[in-house]
Formats: structure tokens, C-alpha cells, sequence
């Protein structure tokens, strides 16, 4: 940040003392320090977190549909970008229960507060016939995803979330 901040050049201008009898303990120097500060938590301020959820409240969320089934994730591999919001419709089209279990991924996004209850673990559970719905923004990352239920992985329930 330090070195962002270095390299934009503006004008600014001395400014004169405060002429109150009591300064503040915080000393920044000169105006254009202050200006910096500001700058940075400006910046700060603007974040992905807000972005995000500009970008999910605007209408802009992409559907991801993720079917679940004897032992397999359809598409195995998922490509997202860091900063778009999805929404992830887990559906089971299998015989018995499954769930898509990735720990770091779900760790790092941002998920939407109504389906944070969904997630628990690292993990979403999705019985038999059942579609369960998480609307999130990811994290840049590579993340492998699986199914945690007794076997289900070492018959080959594994895949790969690529977010960049």
C-alpha cells in the first residue's frame, strides 16, 4: 500500500497551523500525509466485500449448478472468478445422501448471511431428491472438493474449484 500511495503525485498545498490550544496526539507531519491516510482508508473502504455485495444485490449473480450423484460431481471441475458473485445450486440426483465438502473454499468466500447456515464444516449437506442453494463470491484459489460420506471419495466423488 505504502508503495501504491508513493507513486501518486498531486499537488498539495501547505497548509497553516491549527490555531486551537489543543492539538491532537496523532501526528502525521505534514498535510500530505494526512492526504495518504485518507487515500488508504478510502481505498479500504471500497473493498471486494462491498463490491461483492453490490454486485449480488445489482442482479449480477451467475447461476453454477452442481448435480450430485453414484460417485461423481457433474462438472468435476468448476471455474470461477474471484470477485463475481455465484450462486451454487447443489442439486442430488443420487440414490442416497451426498455432500460437497471444501473446507478452504467455503473458509475464504464471501457467503450471503441467509445461506451461511447451509455451510457448516466447510461443508454442504444435500439429502436424496433434495437441491440446496448457496449464493457466494470466491476467493482467488485453487480448492479441491469432495464428498465426505463413508467411501464416496475413494470411488472417485472428488473434483476441483478454480477460482481466478
Amino acid at each position: 500500500m505504502r508503495f501504491l500511495l508513493s507513486r501518486i503525485a498531486w499537488p498539495v498545498p501547505r497548509m497553516p497551523p491549527c490555531p486551537t490550544r489543543h492539538r491532537s496526539t496523532l501526528s502525521l507531519g505534514q498535510p500530505r500525509e494526512l492526504c495518504l491516510v485518507i487515500a488508504a482508508v478510502a481505498i479500504c473502504a471500497g473493498s471486494s466485500a462491498s463490491a461483492a455485495t453490490r454486485a449480488a444485490s445489482q442482479g449480477r449473480t451467475q447461476p453454477v449448478t452442481i448435480v450430485l450423484t453414484e460417485f461423481a460431481f457433474t462438472p468435476q471441475t468448476l471455474r470461477l472468478h474471484h470477485g463475481q458473485a455465484y450462486q451454487l445450486r447443489l442439486v442430488n440426483k443420487g440414490s442416497g445422501d451426498h455432500n460437497l465438502s471444501a473446507p478452504e473454499f467455503f473458509r475464504t468466500a464471501q457467503i450471503s448471511s441467509g445461506d451461511a447456515s447451509f455451510v457448516s464444516g466447510g461443508k454442504v449437506e444435500v439429502s436424496k431428491g433434495q437441491t440446496r442453494t448457496v449464493r457466494l463470491v470466491p476467493a482467488t484459489g485453487q480448492y479441491g472438493m469432495m464428498c465426505t460420506h463413508l467411501l464416496h471419495a475413494s470411488f472417485g466423488m472428488t473434483g476441483r474449484i478454480d477460482v481466478d
